[in-house]
């Protein structure tokens, strides 16, 4: 059984000028993103990966993480940017409840490739039946 998550933590480097926060994930960095201005009562994310590992990190506000392996389910609050979570591959995510002012920056292991995208809950509890 995979883990579903990993909690990141970095130690800010801190003085009068303020915090400096420096990630280095548990996985390679081939693609960097963010959400941001999300309308209340949307989610996002809710999808799984086959292959791409990511980190995600509220660098500002604070979202909700639903993370799953089709029989656990966990939810973490992204509310820190010296606390990350890393998520593996075939674990389905769901962002949701974010704060008016929430960034949410994703540190992706690959590339956008469509076709490492599984979308639809359905197909994703069934392909983990298969593995």
């Amino acid at each position: 059984m995979t883990d579903l998550y990993r909690r990141l933590e970095v130690k800010p480097f801190t003085d009068s000028r303020g915090a400096l926060c420096v990630w280095e994930p548990p996985h390679p960095i081939a693609r960097v993103y963010f959400v941001h201005g999300v309308p209340d009562h949307i989610h996002r994310a809710d999808h799984a990966h086959r292959k791409l590992e990511r980190t995600l990190i509220a660098v500002a506000g604070a979202a909700d993480l639903t993370v799953g392996d089709g029989g656990r389910l966990v939810s973490l609050r992204l509310d820190d940017p010296a606390h990350g979570i890393y998520v593996p591959p075939m674990v389905w995510t769901d962002l949701h409840n974010f704060s008016a002012n929430a960034v949410v920056l994703c540190l992706a292991s690959l590339p956008y490739d469509e076709a490492d995208y599984i979308r639809d809950r359905r197909a994703f509890l069934a392909e983990l039946q298969c593995a």
